[in-house]
């Protein structure tokens, strides 16, 4: 059963830096990784959903930023657990960056996908009881973790949109 997902968050950096930032190395965007090769990381995942505390390693695939119009970018994402991945959600997803104004600049950071959840009823149960909540959070912390790290490498950088 697929389940969709979207998160998103802005920050206050102009979309052309942004773009550049992710366009010249789309895995500087994903913090505390371990980069496997290129384009594939082993992220950790810590997740709190009430009682239940969530941690795994998940492997994270990172495909070519391409150009969506010209005030959209946008990165192809798959994960799946780094462990026993039949017994946990895979998920298809594309990190998006979108342009929302240029004074003051301000850039669009979400993440939307949909995640297949396993494990046939037994597996939609336990969705419906805190999967989704675990989804929801576990790709709302990555959002969030993309802001920041984009946002700190745009500041570090010096970079600026053209005027």
């Amino acid at each position: 059963m697929s389940r969709p997902f979207c998160v998103e968050t802005t920050i206050d950096q102009p979309f052309d830096a942004i773009a550049t930032a992710i366009t010249h190395d789309p895995a500087s965007a994903f913090a505390n990784t371990v980069w496997v090769d290129q384009r594939v990381a082993m992220v950790p995942l810590d997740v709190a959903v009430g009682p239940l505390d969530v941690e795994r390693y998940v492997v994270l695939e990172v495909g070519d930023p391409y150009a969506r119009g010209t005030h959209e970018l946008v990165v192809p994402l798959r994960w799946r657990a780094a462990h026993h991945a039949g017994r946990y959600p895979t998920a298809e997803a594309v990190l998006e960056v979108l342009a929302l104004s240029n004074h003051p600049p301000r850039t669009q950071i979400s993440i939307v996908g949909t995640y297949e959840v396993p494990l046939g009823w037994l597996g939609q149960a336990a969705d419906r009881v805190a999967g989704e909540r675990i989804v929801a959070t576990s790709v709302g912390q990555l959002v969030d973790e993309v802001a920041r790290r984009l946002e700190a490498a745009t500041e570090g950088a010096g970079l600026r949109p053209a005027t």
